[in-house]
Parts: structure tokens; sequence; C-alpha cells
């Protein structure tokens, strides 16, 4: 299974007084992974804003941490697509500090009609991009 891989640097106004990672900064990071991998695949979320017909909204998310990471820590997240459904999919993005597993975070996606909001079939180009990663 293929991977997307994205790093970032933890700065100072995402951590705590003892200078770890807030808990709520996985899911900003997370999203920015995603935004990465989503431009990547071709589905930039601008493209997806300005859909007259089409919605993308997280319906679900979690996050689990180990240990947060620490102020200027370089952090990796490396995002796969955890679960293919038909009108949705599941992203998970595990946070690396040295190679060390420190957090994931996984949120579930669904492909909605803006008329109804009632779930439609993931189009096919999308479908294809995630099958790489999944």
């Amino acid at each position: 299974m293929k991977k997307h891989r994205v790093s970032f640097t933890v700065t100072f106004d995402q951590v705590d007084g003892n200078g770890r990672l807030f808990f709520e900064e996985l899911f900003v990071m997370a999203h920015r992974a995603y935004e990465n991998f989503m431009e990547k695949v071709g589905f930039g979320l601008t493209g997806l804003l300005e859909d007259k017909r089409n919605l993308l909204p997280i319906v679900h998310a979690e996050a689990k941490c180990r240990q947060p990471p620490r102020l200027g820590e370089m952090v990796q997240i490396s995002l796969e697509v955890s679960r293919l459904g038909k009108t949705s999919f599941t992203l998970t993005c595990r946070f690396f500090v040295e190679a060390r597993l420190q957090a994931s975070v996984t949120t579930t996606h669904v492909w909605i009609e803006k008329e109804d909001t009632k779930p439609a079939p993931l189009p096919d180009t999308l479908r294809q991009a995630l099958e790489g990663y999944f």
C-alpha cells in the first residue's frame, strides 16, 4: 500500500506550557496532510468547494495520542486510505518523530449531493486515485 507523506515542525503557537503539542493540533496537522493529499490526487479542496453539486464533509474524526510531539520536533505524517466504501472513505494519519509512533488521527469523509445532502457514489476518478493508497 502506497502512503502519502508530509512533514511539519512543531511551532511555539502549537504547544502548551510544557512544550507539548496541544491535542487539537493533531486534527489541524492531519487536515493539512489531507489537503495536501487531495491536491496531489487531483481533488484539491478549492475545486471541491467550488463544485455546485457535491460536498465531501468529514462525518467522523478521532485521535489517539501516545506521546505528544514537543516544540521544535519534526513530525512526519504518513497518510493512507484505511477504508474505501461506495460513498465514503476513511483516512488514517500516523504521526512519527524520529521513526517513533506518537499519535494517529482517523477521519471518515462522505461524498454527498448538495441539493438533498444524501450520500452519493464516489466519482470513479476519485475512487481510482484513492485505490492507489488503499
